[in-house]
């Protein structure tokens, strides 16, 4: 019988110890809900849990991220809802100015009305705002300030523009490089015998071939009409002008053709058709200039090569606007430095491109700037370009440099005097103004990167939507601003319902990354979750058996007694 060593009493100790280790262990599961308390629970299972427990986190921030976005697009929304009952009321007005019932005062306290709705429109487009955040614009660029397009790239002070064009522009001396034609023939839409407008440069045109004479404005004296006679006699064509503008040109007032079965003289007996054009028409083209001042605004390339690169101007441009349409008519330059389809006589290369809308007409040169030097190099090319398209320069709007200062282009309405012309540093095209290329207000969807959903953000206010130029003083102007406002229109419902897509497709989205995050907190609790059942039968056996272990350490240790008994003897 060996006393030094009680083996039973060792084993039973160390299954005690055990059973204690496995008994906390089952505890601190049941206390925490938990199957994985620390890596040595389950190591791979803990990287396992943890990942997805990140991803179920960003997916419940995401969620509220949609809802963010959508709260955004709402917004904007609600302010373009109101600008479309602006734009109704203007339309509503426009269509009372047309009607000639209305005395000059009478338009004249409309046109006060609409001035206010104008100014309203801007200041909800200039002060929507979510989070600070500018709804209608971006808050990186200044936009009442200009501070986008040209001018960011070539500063404020090289870029003039007010609301209308109002910088002086004297061509009172010599020097001056001018667009358009010779101010030899007339143009602009009239009415022919009270039918449809026609392009009255078209029909003068046509009496040129047809009859062998050509019209040609004048200036000399007081003389109000002029009478040519065709080649063959039988024809005689009266022009009537109703005034003289400033730079010696006339506007025409009536074009009368008469046509005769016999050689003039002939009695009226003979008179055997009489073509009658009436309308607004000027001379086409803009020479005559010397002595008369203009109003325009202007931009000046001198910069480059020392405060910006050439590579600065891609894809950027101005536009230019004429109110004598209502802005109907749109002319924009655009760079690029990629080739273009088409290379003039100079070696100009360039692409022109005319788009129609409903309500405008975009005419659009995008110039080839590359291997350009200078700001002379830049606006040589553009006057280049212009002038190789007549349908281009074929209206109100011209450019012209002085060869003092032959980086500095100047953007003039050719009617002496007249501030009617809107310019902006940006590009106009029948998508809206494109002030920054790919500004975006991404929203982040997705608990991982490059899961977002992008807003473009609605660049708005009234210029952009055309009607900051709407003038129902005149009885064909409230007529054109029917169809501005009508344009106006278009836009805000492409972007109230690009907006309401985006709160479509967010919504969407809220659903999804919801149900992501349930399904993936279903699994990560799969993995890291207790199953309390199966650890409360593993805790109360471990439980017995450290019981039942305690009480055969008492008999372990009571086997020895019989040691004892020896010695008693």
């Amino acid at each position: 019988m060996v006393v030094t060593q009680n083996i039973e009493a060792n084993f039973t100790k160390r299954q005690i110890g055990i059973k204690n280790k496995a008994l906390s262990r089952n505890t601190e599961k049941l206390a925490s809900g938990y199957r994985i308390n620390r890596a040595a629970d389950d190591a791979s299972g803990l990287a396992i849990s943890e990942g997805m427990r990140g991803q179920v986190r960003g997916l419940n921030r995401s969620a509220l991220n949609t809802d963010e976005g959508t709260s955004f697009c709402q917004i904007a929304d609600g302010a373009m809802q109101e600008i479309e009952n602006i734009v109704h009321r203007m339309r509503e007005l426009a269509v009372q100015a047309a009607d000639d019932v209305n005395t000059p005062q009478d338009r004249q306290m409309i046109q006060y009305e609409i001035e206010q709705l104008v100014t309203e429109v801007d200041h909800i487009t200039n002060y929507t705002e979510y989070n600070t955040l500018k709804v209608f614009s971006d808050n990186a660029l200044d936009i009442n300030g200009k501070d986008y397009g040209l001018s960011k790239v070539l500063g404020k002070n090289n870029v003039y523009q007010g609301q209308y064009m109002d910088s002086p522009v004297s061509f009172t001396n010599g020097g001056w490089n001018n667009t358009g034609t010779p101010a030899t023939i007339v143009r602009y839409g009239v009415s022919v015998n009270g039918g449809a407008n026609q392009n009255i440069y078209n029909v003068v045109s046509y009496m040129q071939q047809e009859y062998g004479v050509t019209i040609q404005n004048t200036s000399a004296g007081n003389v109000n009409t002029m009478t040519m006679y065709s080649a063959d006699g039988k024809s005689e064509i009266s022009l009537q002008y109703n005034q003289i503008k400033p730079d010696g040109t006339r506007l025409l007032n009536t074009i009368t053709v008469n046509t005769y079965d016999s050689v003039l003289p002939n009695p009226a007996a003979n008179l055997t058709e009489t073509r009658k054009l009436t309308g607004s028409c000027s001379a086409m083209g803009s020479t005559g200039l010397g002595g008369t001042q203009f109003y325009g605004s202007w931009v000046d390339f001198d910069g480059l090569g020392t405060t910006y690169r050439l590579s600065d101007l891609e894809g950027l441009g101005f536009n230019t606007g004429c109110t004598h349409c209502s802005g109907q008519k749109r002319y924009n330059v655009e760079f690029t430095l990629q080739p273009c389809n088409t290379t003039n006589s100079s070696g100009v290369n360039y692409t022109f491109t005319t788009n129609k809308t409903a309500s405008n007409i975009f005419n659009t040169l995008k110039v080839n700037i590359a291997g350009c030097t200078s700001g002379a190099d830049i606006v040589g090319r553009i006057m280049s370009a212009a002038n190789s398209e007549s349908a281009f320069t074929n209206h109100y709007i011209q450019f012209a440099y002085h060869n003092s200062d032959p980086s500095k282009l100047y953007m003039y309405d050719d009617e002496a005097g007249s501030r009617t012309s809107m310019f902006e540093p940006a590009v106009r095209t029948e998508g809206g103004l494109q002030i920054e290329t790919g500004k975006r207000l991404n929203i982040q969807v997705g608990s991982n990167s490059d899961q977002f959903v992008t807003i473009d953000v609605p660049y708005l206010n009234a210029s952009m939507l055309g009607i900051s130029m709407v003038n129902l003083t005149k009885r064909e102007s409230a007529e054109n601003a029917i169809s501005v406002c009508d344009g106006a229109i278009d836009i805000l419902n492409q972007e109230r319902s690009r907006m309401g897509s985006m709160v479509v497709r967010l919504s969407h989205a809220y659903d999804n990354v919801k149900n992501a995050g349930e399904n993936m907190q279903s699994s990560e609790s799969l993995v890291r979750d207790l199953d309390m059942a199966d650890e409360l039968v593993k805790h109360s056996a471990n439980n017995i058996i450290l019981q039942a272990a305690q009480s055969m350490l008492s008999q372990a240790n009571s086997s020895k007694d019989g040691v004892m008994a020896l010695f008693r003897e």
